[in-house]
């Protein structure tokens, strides 16, 4: 499953997040009061806040409220629950 832009602000910033927890560790989505398997899956997520995961993933250590938002925004756990990430330079790379 491709989840573009998966960083975008909803209902808060990084709202999404707390939505893939559930079929990243337990491999199913909750529609209602119904569940749903998903099976064997392998997620992409494609960042378009961020131009970076360091940038992502450290976005939240930039003083107390800030961390605390990150936290409340299920940033850590989504994270755990990575296997791994690529850097991919667009066609106007990033400048640092």
């Amino acid at each position: 499953m491709f989840f573009d832009e998966f960083d975008s602000p909803f209902e808060g910033k990084l709202g999404w997040l707390k939505y893939f927890l559930s079929p990243m560790q337990d491999g199913t989505f909750r529609d209602g009061e119904s569940v749903h398997p998903i099976g064997k899956s392998i997620f992409v997520f494609a960042g378009g806040i961020n131009s970076t995961f360091a940038a992502f993933s450290q976005d939240g250590l930039k003083g107390q409220e800030k961390e605390q938002e990150f936290k409340n925004a299920k940033v850590p756990d989504f994270i755990s629950r990575l296997c791994g990430y690529v850097n991919i330079l667009g066609p106007r790379p990033c400048r640092q």
